[in-house]
């Protein structure tokens, strides 16, 4: 795993295509057809230091994309290619935003995800995340979830997850 450099932003754009393609085999073709993120957007990221990659072969084949929200470090996307899935690179990528976080300070992670796919919410479950309830989401994150809904991701059944980097209980 390493930090994304502005030269990596067309190839994470492509992990990020590659990865989305799962969804259409899981009858989700609408989210699998989400346009990408400008590449300006992507790099906007990559110069904020908040992407990260794993690269194998002759290529990136994850990425992962962080940013602050309420005041918590906040997955916005992990991506694995299809090619390497299951290998556990998603969990380093995790694993790699998460020790990010905690040595910027930060004591949560939160992300938004998708309760019932296989990859999504029960895989963060196992990586120690839990489902935060309405009444737990701040501002920026509840506004986030309202976006999502507006853009009809709620069909498939959403939620905010959190998973807390002190060794406490989640707050």
């Amino acid at each position: 795993m390493r930090t994304a450099t502005v030269d990596d932003a067309v190839a994470v754009i492509a992990v990020i295509l590659d990865a989305g393609s799962m969804f259409r085999d899981a009858d989700m073709a609408e989210v699998s057809d989400n346009p990408p993120p400008a590449v300006e957007d992507v790099e906007a990221q990559i110069q904020a230091g908040h992407i990260w990659v794993a690269a194998g072969d002759d290529r990136l084949v994850g990425c992962i994309v962080v940013r602050v929200v309420d005041g918590d470090a906040h997955i916005d996307q992990v991506s694995t290619v299809r090619s390497h899935q299951g290998r556990g690179v998603g969990r380093r990528l995790v694993e790699t935003a998460e020790d990010w976080a905690r040595a910027e300070g930060y004591a949560r992670v939160t992300l938004t995800t998708f309760t019932d796919v296989s990859w999504n919410a029960p895989y963060y479950r196992r990586l120690g995340y839990r489902a935060l309830e309405v009444d737990e989401l701040g501002v920026e994150l509840a506004a986030a979830r309202a976006e999502e809904a507006a853009f009809g991701l709620d069909a498939w059944g959403r939620c905010a997850m959190a998973h807390d980097l002190t060794g406490g209980p989640d707050r």
